[in-house]
């Protein structure tokens, strides 16, 4: 009997999620995990992405899930992720956690349908909580409006995000239809509606978005959300649990092949476990700037399912990955060597980043077209 064999299932699996349906997810199939191994399922609730991100790379939990704006941003130690302790990581991908959509909602009785209903003078929502500018400067460029003709309405949290809307102080703010917080605003008299980000009926405004935001694809939302949205147009992507490079092999290969063997028990427990499949995954692979972690190729290469064109890819983004690294390490010692304090709310260390990654020839991270480009 090989050391394999005598592997067993360690006493605690500890994962740090979204505080709300993050959490509320990840507790969902934990329950059986629990039930099924033994071990004791540890669920942390955190909003704060530089947080979650922070605390694995330390150790203190061994997985989070991750879109592909908040792990950019990790990995390119963006604004408020250019943090001393945390910022980019040998960061791995462990198996799909969920697909995101998300969209630009208006209410009900709103004129505005398309991103070239927008005009100068609309009225849209500025999330100031969130890293969100990226997304919205996109819509600003399909609709080919600059970002200081609209009347930006400050919302400081996701509850005045949509008030705004409703109450008709802003004409377009922006969220997921799955979220607890839409389910709440469309049950105002004049119901939501939704900005239809159709890229096969506007090709050429779709690219300007994707210019501005190379994180983005479109796709049409399914019905796990609020009713208004259903079948229109919007953003997506697939969330992706992630874990560290350095995590137990055996562990990761073992989640992998239990996430996919229990999807059937797994699904119907909660709205976000409807794309935890080996489906979701791969579609996600296709596109990815996240490596796999080596328990992960081993399960897919068992299915068959590992390709050489997957292997290409995999090179790519761990080169990409360890790059990021490094040039970030390097930029902290050299900050420090001039007496810069590495903070992202210093000016100063900002700056100094900003040109150090210029220098080093670093550029935005984005998606990839396809498996085989």
């Amino acid at each position: 009997m090989n050391q394999i064999e005598n592997w067993a299932w360690p006493a605690e699996f500890k994962a740090v999620n979204w505080t709300g349906m993050g959490v509320e997810s990840t507790k969902s199939w934990g329950k059986l995990l629990e039930a099924d191994t033994g071990m004791h399922v540890y669920v942390a609730p955190e909003f704060d992405t530089v947080n979650r991100f922070r605390w694995l790379k330390l150790g203190l939990f061994q997985s989070t899930a991750g879109n592909n704006s908040e792990t950019s941003q990790m990995v390119m130690a963006d604004r408020k992720y250019a943090v001393r302790d945390g910022g980019p990581f040998p960061v791995r991908a462990l198996w799909s956690h969920s697909k995101n959509n998300a969209g630009f909602f208006t209410r009900g009785d709103s004129r505005i349908r398309t991103p070239g209903d927008i005009r100068p003078g609309t009225r849209m929502v500025h999330m100031t909580y969130v890293a969100s500018r990226r997304i919205v400067e996109g819509l600003l460029a399909w609709a080919q409006v600059g970002w200081d003709e609209i009347d930006w309405v400050d919302a400081h949290t996701s509850v005045e995000n949509y008030t705004a809307v409703i109450e008709g102080r802003a004409d377009v703010g922006f969220s997921f239809p799955n979220s607890p917080t839409m389910r709440e605003a469309e049950k105002n008299p004049h119901g939501l509606g939704w900005i239809d980000l159709n890229a096969a009926a506007d090709p050429a405004g779709a690219k300007r978005f994707q210019e501005v935001d190379p994180l983005i694809r479109f796709g049409v939302i399914p019905d796990a959300g609020v009713a208004s949205a259903a079948g229109r147009w919007g953003t997506e992507g697939v969330i992706l649990e992630l874990t560290r490079a350095d995590s137990d092999p055996e562990l990761v290969y073992r989640l992998a092949k239990w996430f996919d063997e229990n999807y059937a028990r797994i699904k119907e427990r909660h709205p976000d476990n409807r794309f935890k499949t080996r489906e979701t995954l791969l579609k996600g692979l296709n596109h990815t700037f996240v490596p796999c972690h080596e328990g992960l190729i081993r399960y897919l290469t068992e299915l068959g399912l590992w390709t050489d064109a997957h292997e290409r890819r995999q090179a790519e983004n761990v080169a990409l990955i360890e790059t990021h690294v490094a040039v970030h390490r390097r930029a902290v010692r050299l900050a420090d060597e001039a007496e810069v304090n590495v903070d992202p709310q210093n000016q100063k260390w900002q700056d100094f980043w900003t040109d150090y990654k210029c220098q080093q020839g670093i550029t935005p991270i984005r998606l990839h077209d396809g498996l085989e480009t």
